[in-house]
């Protein structure tokens, strides 16, 4: 989990607050769907941008320092070690060789 998923989890849950609830204090800047997204660590932590970022501070009713913080460090953290889910192990010799194909292909490109 990175420290901005972190963050925004403990907030909002903290508050007993829906994503919803958080969203609408931000002034629009940020949606219910973004907060929720990096919750999940579904958001692409990289591009989130400033005015984002400042509607995360107000959504969680934070200093923009301690959000911009957390960001940077979750921008570095290196990621979970990469699984496969545990019924890839029904995938043949040659669906496995697949697999490994497309990783290959994605980590060249």
């Amino acid at each position: 989990m990175t420290p901005l998923q972190r963050l925004v989890i403990e907030r909002v849950g903290g508050r007993g607050l829906t994503y919803r609830d958080a969203a609408s204090q931000s002034g629009g800047l940020v949606t219910h769907g973004t907060l929720n997204n990096i919750a999940l660590g579904k958001c692409h932590i990289d591009g989130l941008r400033h005015r984002t970022r400042k509607g995360i501070a107000l959504a969680l009713d934070l200093p923009q320092s301690t959000v911009d913080d957390a960001w940077e460090k979750s921008r570095t953290s290196k990621p979970a070690p990469f699984e496969l889910p545990k019924n890839a192990d029904r995938l043949n010799t040659k669906q496995r060789r697949a697999v490994l194909a497309v990783i290959s292909a994605l980590l060249d490109a």
